[in-house]
């Protein structure tokens, strides 16, 4: 996509990023590097796991891939300057090794600020799906979003 300003988005807008698999070896990584908790602890039903023993992907590590599948969408792009907020998270269902996730964000409103004529929000509903195209993950999220000059 090209640089979009807070203009260029419209209400109800969505971005569908690509689907990516998630391996093993990757939930692993982020459980070590991230969650600080990779023993044998957490090898067991109740711990991230379910009661057949496969790894699962833990909450911050499905809201992590979340925001880089939708930055690879290029929606956001250069107007992007941060966001304030996320709300409403919720882990609907169990992803582990082998599972194919994509997100799809909608644009459910954008507000221009009345203090900063530069910039406006967006505040935006994410799911992220499995491969059988339910909801594994929601929440929403507030984007600030530089304005044309």
């Amino acid at each position: 996509m090209t640089d979009r300003f807070f203009e260029d988005f419209t209400e109800g807008e969505e971005f569908i990023s690509a689907a990516v698999t998630i391996t093993e070896s990757e939930i692993i990584q982020f459980r070590a590097a991230f969650d600080g908790r990779l023993s044998d602890a957490c090898r067991g039903a109740g711990n991230g796991e379910d009661a057949g023993g496969g790894l699962r992907v833990s909450l911050p590590h499905l809201l992590a891939m979340s925001f880089r599948l939708f930055y690879d969408t290029g929606a956001i792009g250069a107007a992007g300057r941060a966001s304030p907020g996320i709300d409403e998270i919720r882990y609907r269902k169990p992803v582990g090794a082998g599972d194919r996730v994509h997100v799809v964000a909608r644009v459910l409103q954008l507000r221009p600020s009345a203090s900063k004529p530069d910039r406006g929000t967006a505040r935006l509903a994410f799911a992220m799906l499995d491969q059988d195209g339910k909801e594994v993950l929601t929440f929403t999220a507030l984007q600030l979003l530089s304005r044309r000059p």
